[in-house]
């Protein structure tokens, strides 16, 4: 190959020096630099376009198609897939990709275009009801556990637990097997395990502090899954948790607190979430009610975001005029459920058991009973006193003084507790008391009067 460009060099410097002698021109001198520079570029550079052709054969089989060479700005097809700390890899053509969501930013911003195999080598494993959809689907209601193509790296969703809803209560019966509401329906929930009790199927520890409930809305129109910021906590009874199901109030009847027919619990969350920032407009949404249990170490301290769920979801179709009377509702279920609670079965006090000391502000037991039975706006109905009790005491009275040193009033220094049973012989309860005096002036005091604490309601059976 070099003789053929070395002989081609030759004849050409001989035809210029032939044509130097000839016309004896000097600008012919310069000719001859052209035409050597214009021959050895071509020669050399159609040598070097072989060579170079000859060693592409090589690496690359004559089998094997070119690939097309990917457009500089990315296309659905052609964008890379976003993979975290994996390397980014180009998408193939119709392939399957993935949104993720962000609780923050929704699906735009939780990353786009994931591949099944980007997944894998992430080595991903979704939970089954995990927001994720297709990168060409719209929509908030979509999740992890519907997709066929994710099924390998999808956990199997537990069903050993339940959730149904009602729009009657399911406490005596005549419940309503349904998953649509609207704003004007009573809304109850009822969670039932399928495989053991409660305890097993929520994984409750002996020292367990509850089951939490909280709430999802999902709202196409702005694309947003809302989680509530309030989350409900009940406390199981031993009796409950050994048993197989519960009952919680979602927007409960007002009449069912007066009547008994309240569930075991209320999650009021819901009722008042009734607002403009929470429900924008009217329309249907999906609402998502997650029971779930927080799980612990073998030291029995909470593992973060290791939690046990269960979910089940109901059709809402919300109206703004109904807002206000559901709000208002909730309000008033809320200052029942209080009087409830407060008239709950509780243990009996340890001066059930305690010997009652001597008297010794002046007055009598019979006496001190009679001002108690008089100490209320109305009368009392037929009741017993079963038992009373002086706690134990220096005597005297304590003085409270306002910010001059002036006294408002004094306190007896002995307590007193008083054991009631009504005649009915159902409603029996305990109350603690003592007495005060408010200040006259001039170094004198009131007459004494009763000064109550809280009561508490016992079962009579105890009380014997």
């Amino acid at each position: 190959m070099i003789i053929k460009i070395r002989l081609a060099i030759f004849y050409a410097i001989l035809f210029v020096e032939i044509s130097l002698k000839k016309f004896k021109i000097e600008k012919m001198r310069k000719i001859l630099s052209v035409v050597i520079l214009y021959f050895t570029i071509t020669i050399t550079h159609a040598q070097l376009g072989g060579l170079l052709r000859k060693a592409k054969d090589k690496v690359t089989a004559p089998s094997q198609a070119q690939a097309a060479i990917p457009s500089a700005e990315p296309t659905q097809t052609n964008k890379p897939a976003i993979m975290g700390n994996t390397k980014v890899a180009a998408i193939e053509k119709n392939e399957t990709t993935f949104y993720l969501y962000d609780q923050q930013y929704g699906y735009r911003s939780g990353g786009s275009h994931y591949t099944v195999a980007s997944f894998v080598a992430d080595k991903r494993m979704f939970d089954p009801y995990q927001h994720i959809r297709k990168s060409e689907e719209k929509g908030t209601f979509h999740f992890a556990k519907d997709y066929p193509e994710l099924a390998n790296i999808t956990k199997p969703v537990n069903n050993d637990l339940t959730i149904t809803f009602s729009n009657k209560t399911f406490t005596g019966g005549g419940e309503v097997i349904t998953n649509s509401f609207t704003t004007t329906n009573g809304i109850y929930a009822k969670i039932t395990a399928t495989k053991g009790t409660l305890k097993d199927a929520l994984k409750l520890a002996d020292n367990d502090d509850g089951i939490m409930v909280h709430f999802v809305l999902y709202d196409d129109v702005d694309e947003t899954i809302n989680k509530f910021a309030t989350i409900e906590k009940f406390q199981l009874t031993e009796a409950q948790a050994k048993g197989k199901s519960i009952t919680f109030d979602i927007i409960p009847n007002l009449a069912n607190f007066s009547d008994g027919k309240q569930s075991d619990f209320w999650a009021g969350t819901f009722a008042r979430k009734h607002d403009q920032y929470t429900f924008k407009q009217n329309g249907m949404y999906k609402v998502g009610v997650v029971v779930s249990n927080e799980m612990v170490d073998d030291w029995g301290k909470p593992v973060y975001g290791k939690d046990i769920d269960y979910t089940n979801f109901f059709d809402y179709n919300f109206s703004a005029k109904d807002a206000a009377a559901v709000f208002d509702e909730a309000g008033k279920v809320n200052d029942l459920r209080n009087a409830v609670k407060k008239n709950a079965i509780t243990s009996l006090p340890k001066q059930w058991t305690e010997k009652s000391s001597s008297l010794i502000m002046g007055f009598t037991q019979a006496q001190l009973i009679n001002m108690y039975q008089n100490s209320f706006t109305n009368k009392m109905d037929a009741h017993t006193v079963v038992k009373f009790h002086a706690s134990s005491s220096n005597g005297g009275w304590t003085t409270v003084n306002n910010d001059f040193g002036i006294p408002i009033y004094r306190y007896s220094n002995q307590w007193y507790t008083i054991f009631i049973k009504y005649a009915n012989g159902k409603t029996c309860f305990y109350q603690g008391f003592g007495l005060r005096q408010q200040y006259n002036g001039g170094g004198t005091y009131a007459k004494a009067f009763i000064d109550k604490n809280e009561y508490h309601m016992v079962d009579c059976g105890q009380m014997k």
